[in-house]
């Protein structure tokens, strides 16, 4: 992954040659917001010329499969690179997030999940370390469940 900096700003680097506008842009934009490696570096400045090269397909043949292939190419270029917050999101990954915040923003009626358990859930997800439930809770619960189990109405 392109680590970002949060040392004070250095000169970036200058582009390689042969890079038209949009690829130079992109390279010197990348270059001077994250800290790139050697082979990172090679891999960002393939992606630029891939860039341009789109950007060529797009004005001579704007449906070929040409540009087609030299999107796809791109797209797993960019993913390759892995910039911290890129914000370029494929279409799977698009609908992959609303059908999340979808299913977590409604959880289904019925669910029977106890408080006991969400808060160990939360714990969990958050890190947290959930606190041991006391003699008296763990009796509660073994009562309940034998009441529920044997049919009795305690």
């Amino acid at each position: 992954m392109v680590a970002v900096s949060d040392a004070p700003p250095k000169p970036a680097p200058k582009p390689p040659r042969g890079l038209q506008a949009r690829g130079r842009r992109f390279w010197t934009a990348v270059a001077a917001e994250c800290d790139v490696t050697p082979d990172e570096t090679e891999l960002l400045t393939e992606t630029a010329r891939t860039l341009d090269c789109c950007e060529r397909l797009q004005a001579s043949d704007p449906d070929g499969a040409a540009l087609r292939q030299c999107r796809s190419l791109l797209t797993r270029m960019l993913s390759a690179l892995d910039l911290p917050e890129s914000g370029v999101a494929t279409p799977a990954q698009v609908r992959s997030r609303k059908a999340n915040a979808a299913r977590w923003a409604n959880p289904p009626s019925g669910a029977a999940v106890s408080d006991a358990a969400s808060a160990a859930a939360t714990a969990r997800w958050h890190g947290r370390r959930v606190p041991e439930p006391s003699d008296g809770f763990l009796a509660e619960f073994m009562e309940k469940r034998r009441s529920q189990a044997y049919g009795d109405s305690a």
